[in-house]
């Protein structure tokens, strides 16, 4: 989604290593990350760039929202409050968003992002209405598929052109399995299912999109949702997924994306995977 979101991973990549704007190695990339964002918030809240959209918005949010909770910049702070805030007034009738601000469409995909931006900010003591909260989650629980092959796991819509056409997407799956953990929600019998799935597709993606957008996207939230479950499942993911990404490294240190935003991103994820186990980023903590 352009330059300001691949910033906020990039950043939360360096967060997730220890690196804070006033201390660490690479303090000054943290810096120029953060002051990069700033400048590219408007009076309503929206960060963007270039005409990025509410994905990019809602990890610049999350970046803010780790930034804050380590640190005391009150510039920090104001902008946070008010990307937070156009978050919550642009829900919509379905409790959910889509593509752009005060969008009457919904997806999960967007859905969860803005989600984890919400309760970042709010782990942090920034207001969240939980309301928004409490709409959001019943809107990811309707898109459970109810019966068939596919019961338990996730439609991508369920409003609107497209809806209930796709249930068996890896990133979709593991992006709402996410949601509802981010949220507070943990039901084992609800989640086996989607776990099982993930379980018997990752083999799939990996063999044929290491290098798409839907790879790195994809184990972004998986790695997420197998990290809430723990245990052996979590041993099992992991030590599987860490192998994969060291093997794919690149001589100059970089992992590939040649579907999506471009390298910086897949490296950005790559990092913050492989980071995960330290437990820095809220995001990466049960």
């Amino acid at each position: 989604e352009g330059h300001l979101g691949v910033t906020a991973l990039c950043g939360m990549a360096f967060l997730a290593g220890g690196h804070l704007p006033d201390r660490g190695e690479h303090r000054e990339v943290v810096c120029r990350a953060q002051d990069f964002l700033l400048r590219h918030a408007l009076e309503n809240g929206l960060l963007t760039s270039a005409g990025t959209r509410m994905y990019s918005h809602a990890f610049a949010t999350l970046f803010l929202a780790e930034l804050h909770g380590m640190g005391d910049d009150e510039r920090v702070k104001a902008t946070l409050e008010r990307a937070v805030n156009l978050i919550v007034d642009c829900q919509n009738q379905h409790g959910g968003w889509r593509y752009n601000p005060f969008d009457r469409e919904t997806d999960l995909s967007v859905t969860v992002c803005q989600l984890q931006a919400l309760r970042a900010a709010r782990n942090i003591g920034i207001r969240v209405p939980p309301e928004t909260i409490d709409r959001a989650v019943a809107y990811v629980q309707r898109s459970r598929v109810e019966r068939g092959y596919t019961a338990g796991l996730f439609y991508y819509k369920i409003y609107g052109r497209g809806a209930y056409e796709k249930d068996a997407e890896y990133a979709i799956n593991a992006a709402g399995l996410t949601a509802l953990s981010s949220a507070g929600i943990h039901d084992e019998a609800r989640n086996a299912p989607v776990l099982d799935f993930l379980e018997r597709s990752y083999p799939r993606l990996a063999r044929g999109y290491s290098t798409h957008f839907y790879y790195w996207y994809g184990n972004y939230y998986a790695a997420q949702a197998f990290y809430q479950e723990g245990g052996t499942r979590l041993r099992g993911f992991f030590g599987r997924l860490s192998r994969d990404l060291l093997a794919a490294q690149e001589p100059d240190g970089r992992w590939r994306n040649s579907v999506g935003p471009g390298d910086e991103m897949a490296t950005a994820v790559a990092c913050l995977l492989l980071q995960m186990p330290k437990q820095y980023l809220p995001i990466f903590q049960r």
